[in-house]
């Protein structure tokens, strides 16, 4: 029996910021994945990173940053779909990102308070898809994998959490949560 539901914040909940920022200001060929590695891992800072780009592109940072807040995109589907959700399951996020960053970004859109458990990996120390990350948040909302289901937008961190028998979904679009929604009805 299932009794927790797991999403991924960037890319499911929300639009992915960082991405849309290095292809926008810096190319498509800018390298872009060591720099979400150290701040997904708390040694590089959101803020920092809008320096860089500011810095690199020849943008002031506050048009990078008035950019960046434009693009912060909140799925309202995927949010009323945890509304609904809530009475059934325990609702865990585990995203990798910079903690202050994300903890804002829920704050100001008052999402925090859907979440019975958070785990973000500039806190916790552990990216996806290593499977540390997976056994963390599911012993913050006490749950087995095996009465967990988990949502994300790479097909990595789906695999991964599917060979710790967790079943999971590939996130592209709302038709994708379709059977979970009907199941909520």
């Amino acid at each position: 029996m299932k009794k927790a539901i797991i999403f991924d914040f960037f890319g499911v909940i929300c639009s992915n910021i960082n991405y849309f920022l290095a292809d926008k200001y810096l190319g498509k060929d800018f390298d872009y994945e060591p720099f979400s590695k150290q701040i997904d891992l708390g040694k590089f800072t959101e803020e920092q990173f809008i320096g860089v780009v500011a810095e690199k592109a020849k943008q002031p940072i506050e048009h990078v940053l008035a950019d960046m807040k434009n693009q912060i995109l909140i799925n309202g589907q995927v949010i009323e779909l945890i509304k609904k959700a809530r009475s059934k399951y325990k609702i865990g996020l585990l995203s990798d990102a910079d903690a202050t960053f994300l903890r804002k970004i829920l704050n100001d859109h008052k999402l925090a308070g859907y979440f019975d458990r958070i785990a973000i990996s500039s806190e916790t120390g552990f990216l996806k898809p290593d499977e540390r990350a997976f056994k963390f948040i599911l012993n913050a909302l006490d749950v087995e994998a095996g009465q967990a289901i988990f949502i994300d937008d790479r097909i990595a961190n789906v695999e991964a959490a599917r060979n710790l028998e967790i079943e999971s979904i590939l996130f592209r679009n709302m038709d994708d949560l379709l059977f979970l929604a009907e199941q909520l009805k």
